[in-house]
């Protein structure tokens, strides 16, 4: 039985739909990411969740106790449900001990207690306890309102943006701290993010919303590499989608060549997807036959080179057999220690396998 269940749940404002007969099961423990675009209902699911919106249909239940059905809700406040919001909205007036007991009992007489070991959770040195937030970094204001949220040990937590407003070595760093404690206490997770690479990363499980709509949901590897359409596929990373003619014996051709499919489909036109870090780089002549039906190296001109740090990510036009103009961009991700120089020629080879993702949909079918 799922710990976390919606079902059916949809939500409206007006004439708009926000949500769409939307199913998710989360286990517990375990860490769910919600991404979408812009507007995909992102939000409006974790407020419904939260219990601060009442859904127009459906079912939430947590633990095995009805949360909304329909316009019936429980309370927010009643639902063992924490939430650490984007700004961590921490009470200025109060200092770290102050905010992170909250909503704790003033005359338990393990308060203190409870106060200093939600410090040690959250890696805050004891000296920062008389601290107001203003006088705490991003990154530390964050993690005092992930300890209150912890404090009254809720069944679910809700993360709303939580590290969007970091720089980004702290972000990864405070995510890795935060998914730990949340394992520790094995403490169920939700995470609205609109960082596809934070979400692959934190999550045991990814929902892609699009328009109101579950896309897709699964563990991240399978998202990324077997996602169920090309918005999917472009949403959740970079990728090489191929016009290609399917054959009857798993491969398919394509303007890379000829590549093994991970399944079959029907002969015919179809769409493929290749990731850009499948793709393998080498120094090619600027003279030679280029590939033909697979045999040999498929080349490509380097139009443009962008460099991102540890990366460069490359714009190459492909070079048709027997000529020498562009018959298709496609853009590459490789190291930078290994970016070649604009305007050079280049050999490619594609590692593992092209994923098929639509039937029907080439534009151009390769003969």
């Amino acid at each position: 039985m799922s710990f976390l269940k919606v079902e059916a749940v949809a939500k409206r404002f007006g004439t708009v739909q926000a949500l769409c007969g939307i199913d998710l099961s989360v286990e517990k423990g375990s860490r769910t990411a919600i991404v979408g675009p812009s507007g995909s209902g992102k939000s409006t699911l974790l407020r419904v969740v939260a219990g601060f919106d009442a859904p127009d249909a459906g079912r939430v239940t947590l633990d095995g106790e009805c949360m909304a059905d329909g316009g019936r809700i429980v309370p927010a406040h009643r639902r063992s449900i924490g939430l650490v919001s984007q700004d961590g909205a921490l009470f200025p007036h109060l200092d770290v001990a102050a905010n992170i007991g909250f909503g704790l009992d003033r005359r338990a007489p393990d308060r203190e207690a409870r106060i200093r070991q939600l410090m040690e959770m959250v890696e805050l040195e004891p000296a920062k306890a008389a601290r107001r937030p203003h006088e705490l970094s991003g990154g530390q204001q964050q993690r005092v309102a992930l300890a209150r949220a912890l404090a009254r040990r809720p069944k679910l937590m809700l993360l709303d943006e939580p590290f969007s407003a970091l720089d980004t070595g702290l972000r990864d760093d405070l995510r890795r701290a935060v998914a730990k404690v949340l394992a520790s206490e094995g403490i169920a997770s939700l995470l609205v993010t609109h960082d596809q690479t934070e979400a692959l990363s934190f999550a045991d499980q990814v929902a892609v919303l699009r328009d109101g709509r579950l896309v897709q949901a699964g563990a991240p590897r399978a998202l990324y590499f077997e996602p169920k359409d090309a918005a999917t596929a472009r949403f959740l990373g970079e990728a090489v989608i191929l016009d290609a003619v399917l054959a009857d014996d798993g491969w398919a051709t394509c303007a890379l060549g000829r590549l093994r499919l991970d399944g079959e489909g029907p002969v015919g036109p179809a769409s493929i997807l290749i990731r850009p870090e499948q793709l393998r780089l080498a120094a090619s002549p600027e003279a030679g036959p280029a590939a033909e039906g697979g045999a040999g190296k498929i080349r490509a001109r380097v139009l443009a080179a962008e460099f991102r740090g540890a990366t460069c990510g490359l714009h190459l036009s492909l070079i048709a057999s027997g000529d020498t103009a562009g018959t298709r961009d496609i853009h590459v991700r490789v190291s930078s220690s290994a970016c070649p120089a604009i305007g050079s020629m280049v050999e490619i080879d594609v590692d593992g396998t092209a994923r098929l993702l639509e039937r029907g949909t080439a534009s151009d079918a390769i003969a």
